[in-house]
């Protein structure tokens, strides 16, 4: 048992990096209080600039670990820089100016290419510890600065006919979709609707979806337990296998229930965070002491595989 705690402390801070956001909340903040398109870009220049320039901060000390903080600051840039592009896109979509945006945007692109391709070509002992993020950042910028260079009226045009295009084509799988799950309301126009109770969401792997992957499709395998949004009809019908892992994961999710029962009557996560922080000043006879959970009544809504899974634990 103590090993296990011992384990799921080691995991979260894990976890917890791997939903780390790009941007601190007070650049978010600075995001949302920028609604002007060019005022947007120029703050985005400004945060990846900041990252590379902690880049270049972590190169000039022979820092233990150094190598995590410049995978963490090439990540975040190459998300910035993509965000530089979605920004352009959808101001161009809505007929914005963004001239003065895209050339700053340009201005400064040019500069991160000769700093990435320096960084590079410097080859510094670490590496190949973040030679992945730095190859990246250095494709990221490459394309953004192509596309800040395209002419902005075939640049508009290529996005709102892009843009048009998706619109048609959900609205012609929702079409689709629901042809496929109303025929008896299409066949008859003053049918009355049946009862949204009784309805079941329509898969979304449909038989134009399958048709359209061609004679070489021979298998769809569900990583999960169902397969209510596949068309399972129509790919049998194209010599298309489907497959689905029921129950895999029905003793792992049982435990993992029981895990965080008692983590929350335990504040085990409360704890951790307490500790890691270092805010431990000593031993107190309450201080995060939590609940007992021995002779209390567990309730559980659903009794299928993994509610049975879990009541057989907590016998």
């Amino acid at each position: 048992m103590k090993r296990l705690a011992i384990i799921l402390l080691a995991v979260l801070p894990l976890f917890a990096q791997t939903q780390r956001d790009y941007l601190s909340e007070s650049e978010v903040e600075k995001v949302r209080e920028a609604q002007d398109p060019n005022e947007r870009l120029k703050l985005y220049v400004l945060f990846a600039r900041q990252r590379l320039d902690q880049v270049q901060q972590q190169l000039s000390r022979e820092k233990k670990g150094r190598s995590l903080e410049i995978r963490s600051l090439l990540d975040d840039y190459e998300k910035i820089i993509e965000a530089i592009d979605h920004v352009s896109d959808d101001a161009l979509k809505r007929k914005a100016d963004i001239v003065p945006g895209v050339n700053t945007v340009m201005e400064a692109e040019r500069r991160f290419m000769t700093q990435l391709e320096k960084i590079k070509s410097s080859e510094p002992r670490d590496l190949d510890m973040y030679s992945v993020e730095l190859t990246e950042a250095i494709a990221t910028t490459k394309d953004s600065l192509y596309l800040a260079g395209e002419d902005l009226d075939g640049r508009t045009y290529r996005v709102t006919e892009a843009a048009e295009d998706k619109k048609k084509e959900v609205e012609a799988i929702t079409t689709m979709e629901r042809k496929a799950t109303e025929p008896e309301k299409i066949a008859n126009p003053n049918a009355p609707a049946a009862p949204a109770a009784g309805r079941r969401k329509p898969p979304t792997l449909i038989h134009e979806v399958i048709a359209k992957a061609g004679d070489r499709l021979k298998l769809i395998a569900n990583f999960g337990a169902g397969v209510d949004h596949i068309d399972v009809v129509a790919a049998n019908a194209r010599g298309i296998a489907v497959t689905n892992t029921p129950g895999v994961l029905t003793e792992d999710t049982a435990d993992l229930t029981l895990a965080l029962i008692m983590a929350v009557s335990r504040r085990i996560v409360e704890g951790a965070n307490v500790a890691q922080a270092g805010g431990f000043t000593g031993w107190a006879p309450t201080w995060m002491m939590g609940r007992r959970i021995s002779g209390k009544r567990l309730g559980i809504i659903g009794m299928g595989r993994i509610g049975e899974a879990v009541a057989r634990r907590a016998k």
